[in-house]
């Protein structure tokens, strides 16, 4: 079977892959040299409101295509400032994509996990699953390792251990825009609001935790226009399937 890019949707669940095979190129990137003094002095503008940014290396996407219940694609590395200045225009570079994994963790009532934003980042006051852009941390052998990432993520911002979930099969494939995120659904053996306690307790504990809160929502009338579109379309296509959240 051919390989088919993924479609041009805004917003929408375009299916599930059973693998993901990214391997990192290294490569410079045109939008960042031909932008950088913009890059920098937006990025020193942004560093004056929110002193916790940092310009750390992230990985950023080309040529994603799904085949064979398989989605590959190119990964290649670059600075978190550039990243930002081409998320507020990616038109002006139509052929990268924002690719990342997250972690949605349900409850044994059917409740779902997602986090509010930290006032210091990028994204303050958004809410959505556990994730964050993949960077070289993340890299084995030469390939992405996106479940690596997202329970990486997971831990990092709630303390829930991955090890103690069981893993549905298959990553949801979301696109928004020039926006890729691979969902891994997760479900616990506790309560929604159980698992919201215990990452509660574990940002209180944190110096700088990245989430300002723990959101739990277990059906359609809790999605409201915090919630990243991303996230809605997969609770929403969870539901539709499973024929429940209304």
């Amino acid at each position: 079977m051919n390989a088919a890019p993924l479609p041009q949707e805004e917003t929408a669940v375009v299916g599930t892959v059973e693998a993901v095979e990214l391997a990192v190129r290294e490569a410079t990137w045109p939008f960042a040299v031909a932008h950088r003094a913009e890059i920098d002095a937006a990025f020193a503008q942004a560093r004056r409101h929110k002193p916790g940014l940092w310009n750390g290396e992230v990985l950023l996407f080309r040529n994603c295509r799904i085949a064979d219940g398989v989605l590959r694609g190119e990964a290649f590395v670059t600075d978190y400032a550039s990243f930002l200045a081409w998320r507020r225009r990616p038109e002006a570079d139509p052929a990268v994509r924002n690719l990342f994994a997250c972690a949605a963790v349900e409850g044994s009532d059917g409740g779902f996990l997602l986090g509010e934003m930290a006032p210091g980042t990028a994204n303050a006051g958004e809410i959505y699953f556990p994730c964050g852009t993949p960077d070289r941390a993340d890299v084995r052998d030469g390939y992405v390792d996106v479940a690596f990432s997202a329970h990486r993520e997971l831990q990092e911002e709630t303390g829930i251990d991955p090890a103690r979930l069981a893993l549905m099969p298959g990553w949801r494939v979301v696109r928004s825009g020039a926006l890729i995120a691979l969902v891994r659904h997760m479900r616990a053996a506790e309560p929604a609001a159980v698992l919201r306690a215990a990452a509660l307790a574990h940002l209180r504990r944190e110096r700088q935790p990245e989430l300002a809160d723990v959101v739990v929502v277990g059906s359609r009338a809790r999605i409201d226009a915090r919630i990243a579109p991303f996230a809605a379309a997969f609770l929403r296509d969870v539901w539709q399937r499973c024929g429940e959240g209304g």
